[in-house]
């Protein structure tokens, strides 16, 4: 049965995050959640935001974290803009603002099981059916790609060695006189 729904996977958390003034701007604990709710978002970017889901997904082994302190942290991370909480009926969700700016190089993006906040526009790639395509732009996650199926546009062709190019001798270079 072929895979409809992402999970958690690898991430990538860039250096870029040790200099971030949003990040700084939150308390140590609250930083620690943004990195692990990086870590459990689906490909989306998106979780179950109801802090008790929270704690139990991200900090399970974290004794400081109870639903309390963990909905002052989500409170803390949305003020400083890096998620976006909403409620969808009977549920509360987040996002990770900024997703694809930092994910965008995922090899496959499945779909959400989550809905998405209003006006966030949702990537897959990479899985049947979707074409293959990587994510093309979304005003909301301030991410800019290259349309690479621009008739006009050309793309270098990385797999063949360009026949008019000779490339010097490492064991040669040096000892001609």
């Amino acid at each position: 049965m072929a895979k409809r729904y992402s999970t958690p996977g690898p991430r990538s958390i860039y250096p870029t995050i040790c200099t971030s003034l949003p990040v700084a701007g939150c308390s140590l604990p609250a930083q620690l959640l943004f990195d692990r709710l990086i870590t459990q978002a689906d490909d989306q970017g998106r979780l179950v935001g109801d802090p008790r889901s929270v704690r139990a997904t991200c900090m399970p082994l974290v004794e400081e974290a109870t639903p309390e302190t963990v909905e002052g942290w989500l409170v803390e991370l949305a003020e400083q803009g890096l998620i976006l909480r909403y409620g969808a009926p009977g549920r509360q969700y987040v996002q990770i603002a900024g997703w694809w700016e930092h994910q965008g190089s995922m090899r496959r993006a499945y779909g959400s099981r989550y809905p998405s906040p209003e006006g966030w526009i949702d990537h897959s790639y990479g899985t049947p059916g979707s074409g293959g395509d990587p994510p093309q732009s979304a005003a909301n996650c301030g991410e800019v790609r290259p349309n690479l199926t621009e008739p006009n546009r050309t793309l270098p062709n990385l797999t063949e060695p360009d026949s008019n190019r000779t490339l010097p001798d490492p064991l040669r270079s040096g000892m001609e006189s």
